[in-house]
C-alpha cells in the first residue's frame, strides 16, 4: 500500500519571509508623529516600539481622542514594501524541496 503525500496548506511568516516592512512601518510612524506635532525620531520609535500601536501612541503621549487621527495618518503614509521578490524566492525554495 502506498501513501500519497499531499500539500494541504502553506503557512507564511509575512514579515521577514515575504517582505521586510520595517522601513515602511518606521517611515509611516515618523510621518504620523510629525503630522500630529510630535518631535519623535527613529531613536524614540525604536526605544518604545510595540506591535500594539496603541502602546506606541501612549508612550509618545498622543491623547486617546487623537488615536483615530493617528491611525489615519499612519495608513496614509504607509507605503507597502516590494514583497514580490521575497515571494518568488520562497516559492523557488519550496519547489526545489518538493521534487
Amino acid at each position: 500500500m502506498s501513501i500519497e503525500k499531499r500539500l494541504t496548506g502553506v503557512l507564511f511568516d509575512w514579515d521577514g519571509t515575504l517582505l521586510d516592512s520595517y522601513h515602511a512601518d518606521a517611515q509611516a510612524y515618523l510621518a504620523m508623529f510629525r503630522a500630529v506635532g510630535l518631535n519623535w525620531g527613529l531613536k524614540e520609535l525604536e526605544e518604545h516600539y510595540s506591535p500594539d500601536w496603541y502602546t506606541v501612541y501612549r508612550k509618545a503621549g498622543i491623547p486617546e481622542e487623537r488615536w483615530d487621527e493617528a491611525d489615519s495618518l499612519w495608513r496614509a503614509h504607509y507605503a507597502l514594501p516590494n514583497w514580490s521578490a521575497g515571494l518568488g524566492e520562497c516559492c523557488n525554495v519550496w519547489r526545489a524541496g518538493t521534487r
